[in-house]
């Protein structure tokens, strides 16, 4: 009971403070205020400022105040006198933190006296003047403008036709004399007279005097220009002297041109010859002239040749030696020629094939080898049979004519064995067929070509000799190669040709390989000779080795009969064309190509292989001859 009464009188008494507070502050909002002094917050310095506040004494409220910052300052003391020219400085300190502020004082100008002339001016000479500081004593001098001069009148000497004049005047301050040059007059002429008259083509001369001064004066006269006449026959002409026609100036007799009048010639009365006329020699006739009376001799015009539309030969072409052919004038003891022109050497050669018949259905075990020796058992050619589209074995070449010694070997099974023959043909190919021959047929027969290559064929053509020009200007013809090389080869392409630039690795190999035995000739039938050049460089590899043509006109790929790029075409060193291929594809068999037709001993050979036949011809290979 007792805790819960002082609970009450506790919550009591906060109500009454409560009630009190509020009756203040409302009081408070009604009256002024009365300050007590003020209390420092926060003391000022010199240069930062200070605090302080003060309390109504009533209300309890508070105001604060800022306490401004400042120095305590002496008086100015002079440190450095100004004086005419240069600034003065005065300082002063504050007694409370003892900073320094200094002033600087202006300097306090001259006290100039007046000027006072020290060198007068003259005439075109400036002169001079100085004053005083009256307090430092300094001088200043300054320049006085130049005087003018005060001319006098002048004094005049006239000019005259040949003299210039004069006009002098004086300075009367400094007495330097001025002159002036007067020109000289202009003369005053009399009339021209004629002292040289002019003539065509040469000058005059005149003259004339000054009546003032009596100089002389003189000038050309330009020349006359020649006034021709017209054209007068001055002598006439007769049968044997020539006329002539002139043309002269009408003022002094000088001739312009003279025109030879031809002789009349005689009219012929009679005539005999004297010596007759030949081809090139003239003749002459003694004749009378029914003008003159006259005899004289007239010149009778050579005949000239009347070559016959026949050649003749001349020298006849032997195996080792060019012949001659020209056509002969037909006149009477005239041995004049012309169109002379050479004919090849003549060139020994046969053909030798040899074919290898298989039985019908049956397979050889081994390709037949052949092997071919001269008569002083050299061996001239060997190689492998390789079949033909007629089932047949085939082994061919050429040879100069003469006996030799045919050994045939590896006839193994798969051929039908038999007895041999030897056959001889002249320019025909052997289409015989297998059945009419039995199991060995040799061909001998020789061949004398005429023409051009027909298109698309091969082994059918002994070529005829032609020509090339390299795009390096050298001339060569086919048997030149023939003559150092066994093989030539051509090759027809251009630059941008794909297929063409896929083989030409291999042609580069290939005439590395049989650089000795082997020539080759490029006929470039689309490029001009600079993109020839490059394109040897580039595509080739080896432009140095290789005979490089300008076939743009096809004259080389018609003979060849070429109908596309690539085409290679082989001849071999009796100008047989033995290979002809157009097209690509055929690169890999290039090697066989030339291996084949340079009589190399095969490198296939069986050392395995079973009993091998061996059958020997002695054959004699009779001399056909053929122009290359």
């Amino acid at each position: 009971m007792q805790r819960r009464t002082l609970k009450y009188l506790l919550l009591s008494f906060a109500i009454c403070l409560l009630l009190i507070s509020v009756g203040a502050l409302s009081a408070c909002g009604k009256h002024v205020h009365e300050f007590g002094d003020y209390e420092i917050l926060t003391a000022a310095d010199c240069e930062t400022p200070g605090e302080r506040a003060r309390t109504c004494l009533s209300c309890r409220y508070t105001e604060t105040e800022v306490i401004p910052a400042g120095h305590d300052w002496s008086d100015f003391e002079i440190v450095k006198y100004a004086d005419c020219e240069t600034k003065g400085e005065q300082r002063r300190i504050c007694s409370v933190c003892e900073y320094e502020d200094i002033e600087i004082l202006p300097s306090l100008g001259h006290n100039w006296s007046e000027f006072t002339v020290t060198s007068p001016a003259k005439c075109e000479v400036a002169g001079k003047q100085t004053r005083t500081c009256e307090t430092c004593k300094k001088e200043e001098t300054v320049d006085l403008p130049a005087l003018e001069h005060n001319w006098s009148a002048y004094q005049v000497t006239p000019a005259t036709c040949e003299k210039v004049g004069t006009k002098v005047r004086t300075c009367d301050l400094c007495h330097v004399e001025e002159s002036v040059d007067i020109p000289k007059a202009d003369h005053t002429w009399s009339a021209y007279s004629v002292v040289v008259e002019a003539k065509c083509g040469v000058k005059g001369e005149k003259k004339r005097s000054c009546d003032v001064c009596h100089i002389e004066e003189k000038a050309e006269i330009a020349a006359l220009q020649h006034v021709w006449e017209d054209e007068q026959i001055t002598k006439d002409p007769t049968c044997v002297d020539e006329g002539l026609k002139t043309v002269k100036c009408k003022l002094c007799e000088t001739v312009n041109s003279e025109e030879v009048i031809p002789a009349l010639g005689h009219t012929k009365q009679s005539g005999f010859p004297v010596v007759g006329a030949t081809c090139e020699g003239e003749g002459a006739a003694w004749n009378t002239c029914s003008v003159c009376g006259n005899g004289y001799k007239e010149a009778i015009p050579p005949l000239g040749h009347d070559y016959s539309d026949e050649f003749t030969t001349d020298i006849t072409p032997t195996a080792s030696t060019e012949g001659q052919e020209s056509r002969h004038c037909t006149r009477s003891g005239c041995d004049s020629k012309t169109d002379i022109r050479s004919l090849p050497r003549l060139v020994s050669e046969s053909y030798f094939r040899i074919y290898v018949v298989r039985g019908e259905n049956l397979k050889p075990t081994k390709l037949p080898l052949v092997q071919i020796t001269n008569s002083n058992g050299v061996q001239v050619a060997s190689g492998y049979c390789f079949a033909d589209d007629d089932g047949r074995y085939v082994f061919e070449r050429r040879l100069a004519f003469g006996t030799y010694t045919v050994t045939l070997s590896n006839v193994t099974e798969g051929f039908v064995h038999g007895e041999y023959t030897i056959s001889e043909q002249d320019g025909k190919y052997p289409y015989d067929s297998p059945e009419t021959y039995p199991s060995i047929t040799i061909h001998l027969y020789s061949y004398l070509g005429e023409g051009e290559m027909a298109a698309g064929s091969k082994r059918q053509t002994v070529l005829n000799d032609f020509s090339f020009t390299t795009i390096d200007g050298e001339h060569v013809w086919l048997s030149d190669l023939l003559k150092t090389k066994k093989m030539v080869w051509l090759n027809f392409y251009y630059n941008a040709c794909n297929p063409c630039q896929a083989e030409a690795p291999t042609i580069a190999r290939l005439a590395e390989k049989y650089k000795d035995d082997l020539a080759v000739v490029c006929f470039n039938g689309k490029d001009d000779p600079d993109s020839i050049r490059s394109g040897a460089a580039n595509i080739f590899k080896y432009p140095d080795s290789f005979y490089f043509v300008d076939d743009r006109g096809a004259v080389y790929g018609k003979m060849f009969g070429r109908s596309g790029y690539p085409l290679n075409v082989f001849i071999d060193s009796g100008g047989y064309v033995f290979e002809s291929v157009s097209g690509s594809n055929y690169s890999s068999q290039f090697d066989s190509f030339i291996r084949n037709n340079l009589f190399e001993t095969p490198a296939r050979e069986d050392n395995n292989a079973a009993s091998v036949s061996v059958t020997v011809y002695e054959v004699l290979l009779p001399d056909k001859q053929r122009y290359l």
